[in-house]
């Protein structure tokens, strides 16, 4: 749920790199953006803000996405001018990677690599 529909897809796709073909509704409340076979759906709710949690970011995540290439994920979103709220980083836990990044929206989005 976001607050504004257009501006946050519009982030989406031009500094996370998401694509997508329409807005739903008339005025837009609804689109589905895409990434590399993963579909994120955004729904416009007035008054809608993001959940918080005592432990705050990057302990709470909003979103988790696997990627194949953390390294080349993270130097796009640089060029881009994303907020990148963690740089890529070893999870010993899971024996991978993680970038958290901040949407327009404040919520913190985790991409995650595994390594081999």
């Amino acid at each position: 749920m976001v607050e504004n529909l257009v501006a946050t897809a519009e982030y989406y796709q031009e500094v996370l790199g998401f694509q997508f073909d329409t807005f739903y509704g008339n005025p837009p409340s609804f689109v589905i953006l895409s990434r590399n076979g993963v579909n994120v759906m955004l729904k416009q709710l007035t008054g809608a803000c993001r959940q918080t949690c005592d432990d705050g970011p990057p302990d709470f995540l909003d979103a988790y996405f696997w990627v194949d290439d953390l390294g080349a994920l993270a130097a796009e979103f640089r060029h881009r001018g994303a907020d990148i709220v963690v740089e890529p980083a070893n999870r010993e836990i899971y024996h991978g990677r993680d970038l958290y990044v901040r949407d327009l929206d404040g919520r913190i989005l985790c991409f995650g690599q595994l390594l081999q």
